[in-house]
């Protein structure tokens, strides 16, 4: 299984990574492919060899290598449309973000929203963090693929401690989409620290659907200021999503 996980690891509570080796997934998917390719034709000239030889025609019927995620089944992994990734990348770039910025996916699951970031950010500053690893295999061995995206150089790290200084990398925007309220106490109060620690000064938190604490013990115990509510219609379904944005507090 290591050589397919094309994601790196960490040990719990700890800044390194683990016995499995952290692969790059642009490597792999290349590798994979050569493979395939040469596989490929040696087939074809088994094949060609044996109908010459024996005068015999060969039916060349094209095989279907499905995938793990051939079925899109992680699709429906979610409590709201597929569709709703390309929602919330508008609003974000409706709300000042640029190819320039770097952006924090937190809970990027299969990266329904990724396929959109990661296209419209500069190569390299896509991040993202999630705790369920079939969604992060999903994310890299066919969304990634698929919207040929291997070029942007996306990273994507594996951990259930929130352990954001892996990336040694400050952020302009740190998305939280239907994530936070799903959180214990404790790891709620982990993940505000350290996406505290991890914002750029003129950084900004993004959530939805609501406010994880409010306002005063945002800005007591998190020094986060809410300086930004907004409620959008979805382009393609008959609902609205309320945005909320945090920055670092200046006091």
């Amino acid at each position: 299984m290591a050589d397919r996980i094309l994601v790196e690891f960490l040990k719990p509570g700890h800044g390194t990574k683990t016995d499995r080796d952290a692969y790059s997934w642009v490597q792999c998917v290349e590798t994979r492919s050569t493979h395939r390719k040469l596989m490929g034709r040696v087939q074809h000239g088994l094949k060609t060899w044996v109908e010459s030889t024996l005068k015999v025609q060969i039916s060349r019927r094209p095989e279907y290598r499905g995938s793990t995620f051939i079925t899109e089944y992680h699709h429906q992994s979610y409590n709201g449309p597929w569709c709703r990734g390309r929602d919330i990348a508008d609003y974000l770039i409706h709300r000042g973000l640029r190819p320039s910025h770097y952006l924090l996916d937190f809970g990027c699951g299969c990266i329904r929203a990724g396929i959109w970031l990661i296209e419209y950010l500069d190569d390299g500053h896509y991040f993202g963090l999630d705790a369920h690893l079939q969604s992060l295999e999903a994310a890299v061995e066919y969304e990634i693929p698929l919207h040929n995206l291997e070029g942007k150089h996306p990273r994507f790290l594996h951990t259930k401690t929130f352990d954001l200084d892996y990336f040694q990398q400050t952020f302009d925007i740190i998305l939280a989409n239907s994530v936070l309220h799903h959180l214990s106490e404790s790891q709620l109060d982990t993940a505000l620290r350290n996406v505290a620690s991890s914002l750029s000064p003129s950084g900004r938190l993004v959530l939805t659907p609501g406010l994880p604490h409010d306002k005063a013990a945002l800005a007591s115990k998190y020094k986060f200021e809410l300086t930004h509510v907004e409620k959008r219609r979805s382009k393609f379904s008959d609902a609205d999503i309320e945005w909320f944005e945090l920055t670092p507090s200046r006091a």
